[in-house]
């Protein structure tokens, strides 16, 4: 369904959606978020995840998207599924800067698109966080190593099973592939873990970052 909204060149674009995925060929979801965030998703690509982060700015009867960064999963090993999209073994986390510009036409927002497969509609994410999209949908028995910088009060009482655990927490909601049978055994039984990557390093968060820092710190305590 195609939302309809009055649209002025001060009207703030949040919660819409300018959506490419359904031509033939798959395409890009452009989702706007306030503070001028766009994040963008590839539905059609070789490279497994694949989003964009960036900014837009309205500007008389045009919508000026500039994307900043791509994220995207590099494919290795061999092809294991053969499709429209080739699926392989595994998938490296990869972040590289991009200077991709272009515009859509403000009067698609009021007036949908005609005779196309593109088209506008409503989203109802609440944040134009990248992370947020990269992660799978694991939420773990420690979610507040994403959601915040973690304290020495955090840790100070853990034990060395239980900091292991926690770190390897970041990296299973990315869909890290672990070599330890316990590791392994352990996020596969986690409902929304996913596996898929042979490394992650590229996703984390600069939170996730430092919490995986301080953890390793009191794990090195315990030695």
């Amino acid at each position: 369904m195609i939302g309809i909204f009055s649209f002025n060149s001060n009207a703030q674009l949040a919660g819409k959606t300018y959506k490419t995925s359904d031509c033939a060929s798959g395409g890009f979801d452009y989702f706007f978020f306030e503070n001028n965030v766009i994040i963008s998703e590839c539905f059609g690509c070789e490279s497994e995840p694949y989003f964009q982060s960036g900014t837009y700015e309205v500007s008389g009867s045009k919508v000026h998207i500039h994307i900043e960064n791509d994220w995207y999963g590099e494919p290795k090993g061999e092809i294991v599924h053969v499709s429209s999209i080739d699926h392989y073994e595994y998938y490296v986390a990869r972040k590289a800067s991009s200077n991709e510009t272009f515009t859509v036409e403000t009067e698609w927002f009021e007036n949908g698109i005609d005779d196309s497969c593109e088209e506008i509609v409503t989203h109802d994410y609440e944040t134009g966080d990248v992370h947020y999209f990269l992660r799978n949908n694991l939420v773990g028995k420690y979610p507040e190593t994403y959601t915040r910088l973690l304290t020495d009060n955090d840790l100070k009482n853990k034990t060395k099973k239980e900091l292991r655990l926690m770190r390897n927490e970041v990296y299973a909601r990315y869909g890290y592939i672990f070599k330890s049978k316990d590791l392994k055994a352990y996020f596969e039984k986690q409902e929304g873990y996913f596996r898929y990557s042979s490394d992650v390093e590229a996703f984390l968060s600069d939170t996730e970052k430092q919490n995986v820092k301080l953890i390793q710190s009191y794990e090195r305590k315990i030695d």
